[in-house]
């Protein structure tokens, strides 16, 4: 226990000297905007979450497509909770501080894990550069409607 608290009390000052708190900060601040519009239905809006480098693989209008379909089958986003995440610092190719973030996210009609990679330049705002949706369990009945004859 003493090792690893002292191991602790070590690394919590390098990790805080080298801007990945607020790396952190800015890929949470990504992702939770990204969420707050599909909440919205609001995809055109969440598609601005993403860095360019991101449809340098996948076509803006087929992740659209996708987005849509997502929301179209799960429902809109109620909530999402941070289960996990790391930050790391990388030299050469690839180079900057990025964020690796995992949720779980409540929709209308569905559970998913989410993971996002996203990049946290300190000179800039913090974009999605990789995202892999996964479902959890089967899809929720939709609720009962509400209106009184």
């Amino acid at each position: 226990m003493r090792r690893w608290l002292s191991s602790l009390l070590v690394l919590l000052p390098l990790v805080s000297g080298c801007g990945l708190g607020p790396a952190l900060d800015r890929a949470k601040h990504a992702v939770d905007g990204y969420f707050a519009a599909l909440g919205e239905g609001a995809i055109d809006r969440a598609l601005e979450a993403y860095a360019g480098e991101f449809f340098e693989h996948m076509p803006r209008e087929a992740w659209r497509a996708e987005l849509t379909r997502l929301v179209d089958d799960a429902g809109r986003v109620r909530t999402h909770e941070l289960e996990s995440f790391t930050v790391s610092h990388n030299v050469g190719l690839k180079a900057g501080i990025y964020a690796t973030l995992v949720y779980r996210v409540t929709y209308e009609r569905r559970e998913t894990q989410e993971s996002f990679r996203v990049s946290a330049p300190e000179d800039g705002p913090a974009r999605i550069v990789a995202q892999h949706v996964e479902f959890r369990g089967p899809p929720r009945a939709p609720a009962p409607s509400q209106t009184t004859a």
